[in-house]
């Protein structure tokens, strides 16, 4: 596709629209005809005759100087190993320097890197899978990165509690699987777990789908789909997009093919993606000030308000508002948006997901918030602008 040179040329044209080269690094295994397979086959994770014949789908055999040696394939241990890779080892202090050493080399030809299932290489967790073990990688490899790039940016892939762990060692942004865990179980989440400062919400990579994962479109029905989309990608994160996604593809494609199946785009799910990247793209959501919105019960005794999620991000007397009703039941709460509107102002609040438009007393909304009452999987983006009779006002700093 162009060898170096071109994607050094790609990389300039993303630069002059403002957008930066985020390439995948696979620091845990290679293919298996890589050429360090014979060159350094003490980089690799070696076995024996016994290993091999106790489970010959984890090793495969490469001809050396020395004679045959059995290599591991790499693999997740809670999967089948990946039969078209080759297993590094990171208890050999060479192959720590010489992956060291190739992460330097690749922050001259892009501006980041998503490393791939990066907790596999944590020495506890090589020791655990492989019973052999060598200093900690990261933090070495980022601080070697980092002399030459101080701006590079690391993304973890990583599951198994072990995100704050990455964090610590100097990764920028790290996986939330967990978060889609829930969601494709059923499970809503409640407001306490996205009860943290914009800062901590930027450290989380929050997605619905990706290579490894069903598409969205074939796991969620619409309702579901929108809801989850819109209160995931609203939270101020790194958001991902698989390719596809916008467009409803439900096939999953395995990454070693070079082609998938054709499908016909799903018109409703490209609409509304069309409509919330919109609403994403606002310098208020873009560049503002983003807060959890507390919901209270819309009267006595009535609990659904538990079931509502609320954000909000306010920017240069602009407000965006997210709600979500996660559940299967209809549900109503009051919630306070934090403005301070003048006597005689009135509140406008157009739904960004819609063509509706809503109009409220600004007192009346300052004092007493905005009652909602949501049906189930139900999603709504509010622009919020107030106005005078003299135009628009805005919304103050002590809003915040």
């Amino acid at each position: 596709m162009g060898g170096r040179e071109g994607l050094a040329s790609f990389r300039e044209r993303l630069a002059r629209h403002g957008l930066r080269l985020l390439l995948d690094f696979i620091p845990n295994h290679t293919a298996r005809d890589h050429p360090w397979v014979t060159a350094h086959p003490d980089w690799y994770v070696t076995g024996t005759e016994a290993d091999v014949v106790a489970n010959p789908a984890g090793w495969f055999w490469v001809t050396g100087s020395n004679g045959p040696r059995a290599v591991a394939h790499g693999r997740d241990p809670n999967f089948p190993a990946w039969t078209d890779t080759a297993q590094l080892n990171y208890a050999n202090a060479e192959l720590q320097a010489a992956m060291c050493e190739e992460l330097v080399r690749v922050t001259g030809i892009c501006d980041g890197v998503r490393c791939d299932m990066a907790m596999l290489v944590l020495a506890e967790i090589f020791e655990r899978v492989w019973k052999r073990r060598g200093e900690e990688f990261w933090p070495q490899a980022i601080t070697a990165a980092r002399r030459a790039r101080p701006d590079f940016f690391f993304m973890a892939e990583c599951y198994w509690g072990l995100e704050e762990r990455l964090l610590e060692m100097g990764f920028d942004a790290v996986y939330d699987k967990a978060l889609l865990d829930d969601l494709a179980a059923g499970r809503w989440p409640e407001r306490q777990r996205f009860d943290f400062p914009a800062a901590t919400q930027g450290t989380r990579v929050h997605f619905l789908e990706n290579h490894d994962e069903p598409r969205a479109a074939a796991r969620f029905a619409l309702p579901q789909h929108r809801a989850a989309a819109a209160w995931v990608l609203g939270l101020p994160s790194v958001r991902l997009l698989q390719e596809g996604q916008r467009e409803g593809r439900k096939i999953r494609t395995p990454v070693q093919l070079t082609r998938r199946v054709k499908e016909e785009p799903d018109d409703a799910v490209r609409a509304f993606y069309d409509l919330l990247l919109k609403a994403l793209k606002t310098s208020t959501v873009r560049y503002g000030h983003w807060q959890l919105l507390p919901t209270r019960s819309a009267w006595s005794g009535n609990e659904s308000h538990h079931r509502l999620l609320g954000q909000s991000y306010e920017r240069e007397g602009r407000m965006i508002c997210i709600f979500v009703n996660g559940s299967d039941a209809r549900s109503q709460c009051w919630v306070h948006l934090g403005l301070s509107s003048p006597v005689g102002s009135e509140a406008v609040l157009r739904d960004l997901l819609s063509d509706k438009v809503y109009v409220r007393d600004g007192i009346a909304l300052r004092l007493r918030g905005l009652y909602l009452d949501m049906e189930p999987r139900e999603a709504q983006i509010f622009e919020c602008t107030v106005q005078t009779g003299a135009g628009e006002a805005e919304f103050p700093a002590t809003a915040r």
